[in-house]
This record gives C-alpha cells, structure tokens and sequence, in this order.
C-alpha cells in the first residue's frame, strides 16, 4: 500500500514525529517514503533500505542540514541564558518532554527538575526557567510535547546474543558513513536491529552503535576498517 500511496507514508512520519519539519527533505517519491516508513517502525532492514537501496544521499545531505538549522535556531533562543541553554541540550538528548504545565516527563512519568539540575550543574530554577521559556515558544513546544526516547540496546545485547559494532568516525559529519558501513554488514548476510548515531553537533566525540541480530565476524571488522570514512572499530 505504501509503494502506491505516498500520502501514507508522509502521514505516518508527521503522526509519529509531531511535526513536519523535514516533509520536503523526506518525501521525494514512494520508494524513498516506503523506506523510511520502515525505519520509523524498525523493521530489520531498514537501515539497509533507507541508507542503501533507495542511495538518497542528497536527501540525507538535506535532512542534516535542516537539523543544523533547526538546531541553532534553537540555541539562538537562548544565547543570552548559557546555562538553560545547558538544560535544553540535556533534555533534547535524553528526549525528554516537556508537557502543558511546564514539568519535564518521560512518558507518564514526571522527572524531578532537582534532579534535572544536578545533572545539568545548574540550579534548579534554571530549569524551571527554561521548561516556561519552551512552553511559552510554539516551535520549541511543539518539538517538547513530540520528542521521545528509545532503549538503547548496546549493554543488553551480549545477554541477547547480538553483536555490537562500535564506529569511530574519521569524519562524523561526512555524509554516508552509515550507508556504507550498512552496505558490508548485508554483504555479510547479518541484519541490522538498532543503529544509534551520535550527533556529531551535540556529542564532542560522536560513535555510530550497531546492533546486529548475531555475533560479528572478523572478517567484516577488516572490511569495515578499509572504508575511508572509519577510523577505528570495536566489536563485543
């Protein structure tokens, strides 16, 4: 259904996102949104389709860029104020919401702004600053009432049997380090269950994490390292 009816797809991402910043970047032509309708559910092969099959390299080029964008739109907003600019970076990479009073949430579950502070080193009535500064702007409540965050499967995976590649990045800005890296683990007949990328805008050193439905083998580590993006990699 979805190869025939793009208009599916586009509305699935922007239900499951809360937003459609990105619609233009994103919905180019069915195969494309196919695809990445598949990622957003996380299917195997996803990553393989999104990154591989569909080669949007230039729609990825774009996706990037609107999120630098979008990013320092954001911190604009508070130039002035560093420290709850601390306290929005924090509650972005954990994806974190803010909901309608102001209180910062994991799903249904109020996390304490103390204790928000304390991680953030600031007082705690910069964060209760910040949380009525992102209430009070539609755009950043808008991304605040959407954001969400995954379970990382990276320390759990050895006691599920998945194999776990770790890639340090020559480059974490260059485009397509992912497709390529997702290109030799399907050669090697291993699928992809979780790919987290650390952002390199908001990390200092940024990792891509694999997850892969079965232990490693040596011999795709070799492959791996002769891509010029990769400058390391660890497996366990």
């Amino acid at each position: 259904m979805i190869n025939r009816r793009n208009g599916f797809a586009q509305a699935f991402f922007e239900k499951a996102c809360g937003t459609n910043f990105f619609r233009k970047s994103l919905i180019k032509n069915s195969v494309f949104a196919q695809a990445f309708f598949e990622k957003a559910c996380g299917t195997a092969l996803a990553v393989q389709r999104f990154l591989i099959k569909c080669n949007k390299k230039l729609y990825i080029r774009e996706l990037g860029l609107n999120f630098v964008c979008m990013w320092q739109t954001l911190l604009k907003k508070f130039e002035k104020y560093p420290a709850q600019a601390k306290v929005l970076k924090l509650l972005f990479e954990r994806g974190f919401q803010v909901n309608e009073e102001g209180k910062v949430t994991s799903g249904g579950i109020e996390i304490a702004h103390t204790q928000l502070a304390k991680e953030a080193g600031v007082d705690r009535r910069v964060v209760d600053a910040t949380t009525k500064t992102i209430i009070s702007d539609e755009l950043l409540s808008t991304i605040f009432k959407n954001v969400h965050s995954i379970p990382f499967l990276r320390d759990v995976a050895p006691s599920l049997g998945l194999g776990v590649i770790i890639i340090i990045p020559e480059d974490a800005s260059h485009v397509g380090i992912l497709a390529e890296v997702a290109g030799l683990i399907a050669e090697s007949n291993v699928s992809i269950r979780q790919a987290v990328s650390d952002d390199p805008y908001l990390t200092d050193n940024p990792r891509l994490t694999i997850i892969t439905d079965k232990k490693v083998p040596g011999e795709l580590v070799d492959k791996i390292l002769k891509l010029p993006s990769v400058k390391g990699v660890s497996i366990y």
